[in-house]
């Protein structure tokens, strides 16, 4: 008897335990609970492929554009829909994704609403923007369905339709590349399997942008140092953190640790998930920011409250009306927060501002990377702000490939001015024994013994330092850093 009690209990504690895996990894994506609460019903329909020319990406407005990173934007079908081309202030992005044409499992792809956005790609390609076509597959909480893109990813025949699907709206399109947004599927696909495909999809188009939407958070399997490899840009969706599975409402997109039973946020993002790819090639890793929030009904109006009930997504535009400007800031996860009660609830909105992106932004200078992303776009609607804030944190600043910094020997040192954050590549035949940072009098103000390719100003002054850096052959090499 008490062994059968106990196999039972085990059978239990193994399902509890799987189930709790199922409900962290094998969820719905941001992208595809927003599509199923915002998009019209006759999505589906397409418009007749206009007569109207669609004109090239225009060399001589790329080469205008002020800005020293790229200004990534998703724009979804639903947002189309709702005049997004009359907001969108081309000028201040490098690229925009059109969302979606979803995969089917024979490799064909559908079409997104009222395809093609004549208005949308000559305007874009007119400021010298980029227009991407985003091929997803987003029924991330179903095990078949992982089945069915594995199938597509590694069966020859099913593949070959999905590239010469994209290769033939691309041209037909007159677009200038793809993103993958894949979500979700099986743990031995995020390793080889996803990045083999990346890398025939782009031989299969050689002289077009390929780029992937990656997950805020790796679960297992994925190899993001192999992926950069591959594809153009690597996107993290550095949002829907915590995608309400812990009961405790939250930020979507906690820039540092927030609430203390729940360990994912931005800086793990790149300092651990996605450090080696960063460490490989940060110019080609963009960083995922939401225009959006979530709305919960709680049981108190505490920070990190119960939750009682999810209201569903809002949108960045209305950030005032609905709120009441009852605005609280979050210093544990440097994000603000909203909370009131409608007279017989308590209400709570985690929700970005021009603060928490701006510190977003920030970060992913400090870590060098290409740029930063948006989902989505038109979610600010005529509000000016956003755009404001882009162009103020990055238009006038040195692109990646022109950017100040110490080239030595075998060496390299980036960024230079910084923020905080100091890259050091040595070659592959050296390693570091030490190093330490001096202020203008001498002191050291940082020091490791621990072999690293990042060292941390960011708690220091304005001002000169000087970097000491000692091989294992004994010889030190100094140069001298801005910290801005």
């Amino acid at each position: 008897m008490k062994k059968s009690t106990y196999i039972l209990v085990s059978n239990l504690l193994m399902l509890f335990t799987s189930l709790n895996l199922y409900s962290q990894e094998y969820h719905k994506g941001i992208h595809q609970i927003q599509a199923e609460e915002f998009r019209i019903k006759d999505i589906s329909i397409s418009k007749k492929r206009s007569t109207e020319v669609i004109i090239p990406l225009q060399i001589e407005a790329v080469e205008e554009k002020k800005l020293g990173r790229v200004v990534f934007g998703f724009l979804p079908d639903w947002e189309y829909k709702s005049g997004a081309h009359n907001n969108i202030q081309y000028d201040a992005l490098t690229h925009i994704a059109a969302f979606n044409w979803n995969v089917n499992s024979d490799g064909s792809i559908t079409t997104p609403y009222a395809w093609p956005w004549v208005d949308v790609i000559n305007a874009a390609h007119a400021k010298g923007t980029k227009v991407l076509m985003t091929v997803t597959h987003m029924k991330s909480w179903d095990y078949d369905s992982n089945a069915e893109i594995h199938d597509v990813m590694i069966n020859p025949t099913k593949r070959n339709t999905l590239f010469n699907a994209i290769k033939t709206e691309i041209n037909n399109s007159n677009l200038d590349g793809v993103n993958i947004d894949f979500e979700g599927f099986a743990t031995e696909d995020r390793g080889d399997v996803i990045n083999n495909f990346l890398r025939d999809l782009k031989a299969y188009l050689p002289s077009k942008e390929v780029s992937f939407a990656g997950p805020a958070i790796n679960w297992g399997g994925w190899n993001f140092a192999g992926m950069v490899d591959h594809v153009d840009h690597l996107f993290i969706m550095a949002y829907d953190y915590d995608n309400n599975s812990s009961g405790i409402a939250q930020p979507v997109a906690p820039l540092y640790k927030g609430y203390s039973g729940y360990n994912q946020y931005i800086d793990r993002s790149l300092s651990v998930w996605y450090n080696d790819a960063i460490l490989k090639n940060s110019e080609k890793v963009i960083l995922g920011v939401p225009y959006y929030g979530r709305m919960f009904q709680t049981a108190t109006n505490q920070l990190y409250s119960t939750i009682g009930e999810k209201r569903g997504s809002t949108r960045y535009y209305d950030i005032d009306q609905v709120y009441g400007g009852n605005e609280f800031w979050d210093t544990n996860s440097h994000t603000p927060w909203y909370t009131w009660n409608n007279g017989t609830e308590w209400l709570q909105v985690y929700m970005d501002d021009v603060k928490s992106l701006g510190e977003k932004y920030d970060m992913a200078l400090d870590y060098n990377l290409g740029g930063i992303g948006i989902w989505a776009l038109n979610y600010d609607r005529t509000r000016p702000e956003l755009w404001d804030l882009i162009r103020d944190k990055f238009e006038g600043i040195p692109s990646l490939s022109h950017q100040e910094g110490i080239l030595m020997k075998n060496m390299k040192v980036y960024p230079n001015p910084t923020r905080g954050l100091v890259n050091i590549k040595l070659s592959n035949e050296e390693k570091s024994t030490s190093i330490e940072v001096l202020n203008i009098h001498s002191q050291i103000v940082y020091s490791t013994m621990e072999e690293t390719n990042i060292i941390d100003i960011s708690n220091q002054v304005k001002g000169i330092y000087f970097v000491k850096v000692t091989l294992e052959n004994g010889s030190n090499r100094v140069f001298k850093i801005v910290k801005k």
